[in-house]
């Protein structure tokens, strides 16, 4: 197996581990840039959080989906983090997220926090290429998700996982939001006839994924693009 391969297969599980037990909060939201006065969503960022300012303890990672999204959950929301966000056009942004109260509008804190985070570009946004495969075009003697990715050419599976053609990682969305790797070896589990369209994303300007996939499901909710002005948290200290 390359080293490549290796080190994406790293990230990929470091995004999954549960590292703390606060399965019910998380936090989530939207990296967006902003110019001219106008906001802008930017796709597949990474989101790095770390225990201390060396920014050498890694605590938690996240890829963004195709809107702009990421999640990250289970979420210890005691503690502190030194944030890093990036993406191949985009500035470096660092920032700290202090601890949420553990009483919020009078009662104990649950569920999630929006933690949207705003970042500069360096020049115009990335116009991924993206090819569309309707349900009217997908495999007809497909029968689950599986089957259906089998057969698309840019990309390939071993016991190892999905890579690119160039061995380089693929990224995979459900309505949009991106799923962990532990949860690929489930898609021969979902149907071929609950697949609305397949959306495969050239994301080779990405160190990490050289292709994004969504499925999009019939079922579900769909992540959409924000329909109103970003700001970003309150608990941001160190802007």
């Amino acid at each position: 197996m390359k080293l490549s391969k290796i080190i994406i297969m790293a990230f990929m599980f470091i995004s999954s581990m549960p590292l703390f037990s606060q399965s019910n909060i998380w936090i989530n939201g939207t990296i967006y840039s902003e110019m001219d006065s106008t906001q802008t969503v930017v796709p597949f960022s990474t989101v790095k959080l770390y225990s201390d300012s060396t920014l050498k303890n890694l605590a938690y990672f996240a890829v963004c989906g195709p809107m702009g999204n990421y999640t990250i959950k289970p979420y210890d929301h005691t503690k502190s983090y030194y944030i890093v966000v990036e993406s191949p056009n985009s500035y470096v942004r660092k920032l700290q997220i202090t601890p949420i109260p553990e009483i919020w509008d009078n009662k104990p804190f649950s569920g999630n926090a929006t933690t949207n985070i705003r970042i500069k570009l360096k020049g115009s946004p990335i116009r991924y290429e993206n090819q569309v495969l309707s349900k009217e075009n997908l495999p007809a003697t497909a029968s689950n998700l599986n089957d259906i990715l089998l057969s698309l050419e840019s990309i390939n599976h071993d016991d190892d996982g999905w890579f690119t053609t160039d061995e380089r990682g693929v990224l995979f969305c459900i309505n949009g939001n991106v799923v962990g790797s532990e949860k690929t070896s489930a898609f021969n589990q979902i149907p071929a006839n609950v697949i609305e369209k397949i959306t495969v994303y050239d994301t080779k300007e990405n160190p990490l994924y050289g292709k994004a996939i969504d499925i999009t499901l019939t079922i579900g909710s769909q992540a959409n693009k924000p329909d109103y002005w970003l700001s970003e948290s309150s608990f941001f200290i160190n802007k």
